[in-house]
């Protein structure tokens, strides 16, 4: 049997537990209508990152369901300068997009976030609890979700905070022109009276996943 080295940092089989069955969601499109008659509401946030570009998720559920949604900007795996990308928010070391989501009424709640970086996935050490509740025929907008990075290993980024912030100055304006056909006087806040919340999850655990050297 040839000799067989192997190099392998950090545990697999919980990230993949970790990431299991979680969706991507799409925005509603630019020319959709939300008018009174409607049983559904709209979630309207942001997600930005300033650092190395990478995969950035943050992951929500409905409270009580096992069920797990993501909101995701960018790629940990793409080619593609993040320059040559559109994003709906961008400012000299600051990137990001609006989000849009049609969702049922109820109570949800943004728990978790994920870094993915080429061989790195980041993930929060503890979860945690940004509740929110979506009403028919309203948009809410919950504030914005910003990665900033702390750590690298070259271009792999391997350590974030995250954070909670109260854009809506700068967020409002961007959605009202992207989504022109959602009636800005059905758009609710939450966030107001609240300050920007740091290191959600209590910090990083990072994985790296090296492939199997013969």
């Amino acid at each position: 049997m040839n000799q067989i080295k192997k190099l392998i940092l950090g545990i697999f089989t919980l990230s993949t537990l970790l990431l299991s069955g979680c969706n991507s969601v799409k925005n509603v499109p630019i020319n959709y209508n939300l008018n009174s008659n409607s049983d559904k509401g709209v979630l309207l946030t942001s997600l930005t990152y300033h650092g190395g570009y990478s995969g950035y998720s943050m992951r929500y559920r409905k409270v009580g369901s096992k069920d797990w949604s993501k909101l995701k900007i960018g790629s940990g795996t793409s080619m593609i300068p993040p320059g040559m990308l559109d994003w709906d928010i961008e400012k000299p070391g600051l990137r990001g997009n609006l989000f849009a989501v049609e969702l049922e009424k109820g109570d949800y709640e943004f728990s978790s976030w994920s870094v993915s970086s080429g061989p790195a996935l980041v993930l929060p050490v503890n979860t945690f609890s940004i509740k929110f509740k979506i009403l028919p025929a309203q948009a809410l907008y919950i504030g914005n979700f910003h990665f900033l990075r702390e750590s690298s290993i070259g271009a792999t980024v391997t350590g974030v905070n995250v954070s909670y912030n109260d854009e809506l100055k700068r967020d409002i304006p961007l959605i009202n022109k992207k989504y022109s056909s959602i009636d800005p006087l059905i758009i609710k806040a939450n966030t107001q009276g609240f300050s920007s919340i740091n290191r959600l999850g209590d910090g990083n655990s990072t994985s790296i996943f090296l492939p199997i050297i013969q």
